[in-house]
């Protein structure tokens, strides 16, 4: 039971900070940064931009992102599974499906 404990609250934290990081580098605010949030429709970011922060995504959390990978990012939901499963050594098939959404909005309250 407590590894399950630590194990949401570690996805959690890593949540926490992929939002806050996304913020930042688009120069959105936080709260516009809801794990629904798809990158070019709500916070404004091409599709340079997208590649961009999946460079700064390799830079800050040691993982290795493809350019595949990147544009399959539709939603910050789809950013976070994406680096869950790369800590996790998975890969990852994109697309915001709306029950990792409200697994996300969840786990952000």
């Amino acid at each position: 039971m407590l590894c399950c404990i630590a194990a949401l609250k570690g996805a959690r934290m890593l949540a926490d900070r992929v939002r806050i990081f996304i913020s930042e580098e688009l120069c959105v605010p936080l709260d516009s940064v809801t794990p629904s949030a798809r990158f070019a429709e709500d916070l404004g970011a091409d599709s340079l931009d997208v590649i961009e922060l999946a460079t700064r995504f390799e830079e800050r959390f040691e993982v290795v992102v493809s350019d595949d990978e990147a544009e399959s990012c539709h939603c910050v939901a789809d950013a976070v599974r994406l680096l869950e499963g790369k800590r996790a050594g998975k890969t990852y098939s994109g697309d915001c499906e709306p029950h990792a959404m409200i697994e996300m909005s969840i786990r952000a309250t």
